[in-house]
Parts: C-alpha cells; sequence; structure tokens
C-alpha cells in the first residue's frame, strides 16, 4: 500500500508541494520526487522565480542534489564535438563557447535565475566599447584585469564554481583558466587575438604579437610576462613547461583542462558520483574524430 506522502506526490504535482517532501525518509516518495524532476532537464530557476518560492538552504540543497541527473542528462545529450575541433590549430570559437556554456549550465544550482553564457559575455563586451577598451590586447587585459574588475579566486581556488563561466562574471572571481577562457572570448569577439598557454599548474594568455609574443597572467592582475624571460628565471623548467611556452594551446586543450579542474573540484568536495561522468567527456575530447 503507498504511503499517504507517495498518494500526495501523486495528487499535488506543483512544485511548492513537492518541496514539502524532499527529506522525507521513504524511499519510495525519494523515488517519486526524483521522477518528478527528470523532465525539468535539472533547472527549475524559471519555475521557482515565477512562483516566488523562497527555499531555506537546506531545501537548496536538496534540490540542487535531486537535479543533478538532469542535468547530466542535459550535458550528455548536447555534447557534440565536430571532428574539425580536434583538429590542433582549429578555430572553432562557437564550439568552445557553446561547450563551455554547457559545463556552465552543468555546475549551476538549477535554481537561481540568470542570464546564459553568451548573454553574459555580450553585456560584457558592451561594457568593454563603453569604455574603449576594445582595440587593442594591452587595454582589454588592463580593464578585464589590471582594474581588478576580475580577479583571482584565491579564497577558494578548487571551488568548482571557477569553472562555471556564468558564475565567474557574476562574482568576478575565478581560476587562471577560466579568466584566459573570457579574456579570449571577449576579444574574439572584437576581433582581437588572444590564446592559451597551457602552462603546468597555472593558465596564462597567450598574445600573438609580430615582434615576438607574450603572456598574460590574468589570475594575477593581468602583469605581462615573457616566454623566453620565464625560461631563463626557470633553468630547471620541466619538458612540459618548455614547450607550453614555445607556441599557444589548442581550443580542445582549454575544454580538456577546463573538465580535469571540474573533476578536482568534485573529488575535493567527496561529490565522488560526478567524477566519472566527467571522465566520459573527456574520453569524447580525447578519442580520434570518426568522420
Amino acid at each position: 500500500m503507498p504511503s499517504f506522502a507517495l498518494v500526495f506526490i501523486q495528487v499535488h504535482s506543483d512544485l511548492l508541494h513537492v518541496i514539502k517532501l524532499l527529506d522525507d525518509p521513504d524511499t519510495s516518495v525519494q523515488e517519486a520526487v526524483r521522477g518528478y524532476f527528470q523532465d525539468f532537464g535539472g533547472d527549475i530557476s524559471e519555475q521557482i522565480a515565477g512562483d516566488a518560492i523562497s527555499l531555506s538552504n537546506k531545501e537548496r540543497r536538496l534540490l540542487s542534489q535531486y537535479l543533478i541527473p538532469g542535468r547530466q542528462r542535459n550535458l550528455a545529450n548536447q555534447w557534440l564535438i565536430p571532428a574539425a575541433f580536434h583538429k590542433e590549430g582549429s578555430r572553432d570559437w562557437d564550439t568552445f563557447e557553446f561547450l563551455l556554456s554547457l559545463l556552465s549550465d552543468y555546475l549551476h544550482d538549477g535554481l537561481t535565475l540568470r542570464p546564459s553564457l553568451a548573454d553574459s559575455l555580450d553585456q560584457l563586451a558592451d561594457e568593454v566599447h563603453l569604455a574603449e577598451a576594445s582595440t587593442n590586447i594591452e587595454k582589454l587585459g588592463r580593464f578585464l584585469f589590471g582594474s581588478e574588475k576580475f580577479m583571482g579566486n584565491t579564497a577558494r581556488y578548487f571551488a568548482k564554481e571557477n569553472s562555471d563561466l556564468v558564475w565567474v562574471m557574476h562574482h568576478t572571481l575565478g581560476n587562471p583558466i577560466s579568466l584566459v577562457a573570457i579574456f579570449m572570448l571577449i576579444a574574439n569577439r572584437f576581433g582581437l587575438e588572444v590564446e592559451g598557454c597551457n602552462y603546468p599548474g597555472h593558465f596564462l594568455a597567450w598574445i600573438p604579437s609580430p615582434d615576438r609574443p607574450f603572456l598574460i597572467d590574468a589570475y594575477n592582475r593581468g602583469r605581462v610576462l615573457h616566454p623566453e624571460q620565464i625560461m631563463r628565471n626557470n633553468p630547471n623548467l620541466s619538458e612540459n613547461a618548455q614547450l607550453s611556452l614555445k607556441a599557444p594551446c589548442s581550443l580542445k586543450t582549454i575544454i580538456l583542462r577546463t573538465l580535469n579542474n571540474i573533476e578536482t573540484s568534485f573529488t575535493k568536495e567527496d561529490q565522488m558520483s560526478e567524477p566519472p561522468f566527467i571522465q566520459r567527456l573527456k574520453k569524447s575530447l580525447q578519442a580520434e574524430p570518426v568522420i
């Protein structure tokens, strides 16, 4: 015989009533609650905002957990890698931004109403234009990082939110690779060239130049560095570090390194159900493309 709570969720299908059952100990009720949320794609922010529902911290935590399968399924269904993106010199900016937006949606709690990555980037590009910082890389770098508009998240360096570009843009804090990714995507909107330098342990922006390329450390207020100077000052650099300073990395490498960061974040937070899913996404980028 079904429990009262299970009958309750079958009869009262609106969100506010289902929230009352989030911590019900009955396993059949938990299954019914999971079934209720499976069609939401992992995001109920519009429903919460539309119904003006106020959630406690406990309800937010439980709700976000129930939404994880939907976020995973939504990401897996849209995670398509064009064959051209596997090429080392690929400049498929549309795919690059799309994959980063999928990861942002996946890392979102699914509860807070917020703009898309594309809209967030467009809004920031408008600010850059109004500040007359869109004409060259140096001005853009100073506007984004020299002014501390964006800063390194030193207090929570390994937090998974640092890989959610929408979160980073809203909170103006991030890790080295997320700050460089924003730099790259904004620069591309103005026809400026910013690439990635896959330096081990500290991702940097690679700036092509007719004279000599240079690097910008987005995590440390946009300080300018030169590859040859780094190698002179660090004669015992590993082979991988030396190679990273000789040429920019691919867009695919940036996505892979972002996935590595996400996997590390989940592991440090003891969310051990997530790393295997991230590993499957990594394999899709490491495998040979099917043509």
